[in-house]
């Protein structure tokens, strides 16, 4: 199954605009990220909070040596290859889509930004710096206990927006996976 030319040629890959938008997109969620937890960094002290709205909003340093929610902590060298593979596989979808494809486009963006800001932190720092927290009491239990950061905020965006659209049916990926080709070409016979 291979395609003609012209479907070839309507990739992002081959388009300039999808690349400045993606790349443009990227690198802004990304320097928001590693901004914001520089100004942070700077401007409190480890485990110190800051509240930003009564009652729901705090900074609060932390370093977070595992992934999401602390989990797998000590595990840097095997965050950093998931990362990288995350990244190899972003790129991907994105190569393949069709050069128009913004909506899509913009959420892969955000989940790149997202894994090139906490990857920056985990080979610099060797755990990835946190300092948002929402803290939402009822009936005296803190619902939310985390720490995050931005970076953290833009992968879940665009994770939860790729798995939304997705499930409606929104996106679709023109062409095959290269990685994929052989093995589905070998279905077929």
């Amino acid at each position: 199954m291979t395609e003609s030319p012209a479907e070839t040629s309507n990739r992002a890959l081959y388009s300039s605009s999808a690349q400045a938008f993606f790349w443009i997109t990227a690198i802004i969620a990304a320097g928001l990220d590693l901004a914001s937890k520089e100004w942070a960094f700077h401007v409190l002290k480890l485990s110190e909070k800051m509240e930003v709205i009564h009652n729901l909003l705090y900074f609060e340093i932390t370093m977070n040596p595992g992934a999401v929610f602390g989990i797998g902590a000590g595990k840097r060298w095997l965050f950093i290859g998931a990362s990288l593979l995350a990244i190899i596989f972003i790129l991907q979808l994105f190569f393949q889509s069709r050069a128009r494809q913004r909506g899509f486009q913009f959420l892969l963006a955000l989940v790149m930004g997202g894994a090139i800001g906490n990857l920056y932190d985990r080979v610099l720092f060797g755990m990835v710096r946190d300092f948002i927290h929402f803290s939402i009491t009822i009936g005296g239990r803190e619902l939310w206990p985390w720490v995050f950061n931005v970076a953290d905020a833009a992968l879940v965006a665009g994770v939860a927006g790729l798995l939304f659209g997705w499930l409606l049916g929104r996106f679709e990926i023109g062409g095959s996976c290269p990685v994929a080709r052989p093995l589905m070409e070998e279905n077929e016979r």
